[in-house]
C-alpha cells in the first residue's frame, strides 16, 4: 500500500526560480551539513567487510577486462582516486598555550577514551598532536634560555 504524498512545507518554494532551480547565492540547505555528519558513502562502507569489497573489486576488474565500459570507468576512477580520510573526530580538547595545557590535553583525551567518546586509535592519535605541540614548546623555550645565557656572557 502506498501512502498518500504530504503536502510540502510552506517554505519549499522560497528562493527558486521558476524552473526550480535555487538563486544564486541562495541554498536549499541554508544551515549546511551538521557538524560531526559524515559523508554517506563512509558511512556506508562500514558496512561492508573486506572480504566482501575483495570480491566486488574482483567482478568489477573481470567485467571491464570483458570490455563493459562502465565497468573499466570505475576501475579506472578508483585507482586513481586519493586514499580516503580519517573519520571527524568532534572530541573537543582543551586550549593548548602552555605545558600546563599539555597535561590537561592528555587527562581529557584518556577520561573521554574511558567514557567511549574516543577510540584508543583516535586517542592514540590526539595524544600524538599533543605531545608535538609539547616538543615545540619545550623548545621555544629552551631556545629562549639559550638566547638569555649567551646574552648574560657577552655582556660580561
Amino acid at each position: 500500500m502506498t501512502e498518500a504524498p504530504t503536502d510540502p512545507p510552506d517554505d519549499a518554494g522560497r528562493n527558486r526560480q521558476p524552473g526550480g532551480r535555487f538563486q544564486k547565492g541562495t541554498s536549499g540547505n541554508p544551515r549546511g551539513r551538521p557538524k560531526g555528519r559524515r559523508n554517506n558513502l563512509t558511512v556506508m562502507s562500514a558496512h561492508v567487510s573486506d572480504e566482501d569489497m575483495a570480491g566486488i573489486i574482483k567482478k568489477t576488474v573481470e567485467a571491464a577486462k570483458k570490455g563493459s565500459l562502465h565497468a573499466a570507468k570505475e576501475v579506472y576512477a578508483h585507482c586513481l582516486e586519493p586514499k580516503p580520510r580519517d573519520p571527524l573526530v568532534t572530541f573537543k580538547m582543551p586550549k593548548l598555550k602552555t605545558a600546563d595545557d599539555a597535561k590537561r590535553a592528555i587527562a581529557a583525551i584518556i577520561k573521554a577514551t574511558a567514557d567511549g567518546e574516543l577510540t584508543p586509535s583516535e586517542a592514540r592519535d590526539m595524544a600524538a598532536l599533543v605531545e608535538t605541540f609539547a616538543r615545540a614548546h619545550e623548545i621555544a623555550e629552551l631556545e629562549e634560555r639559550l638566547v638569555a645565557i649567551e646574552e648574560r656572557m657577552e655582556s660580561q
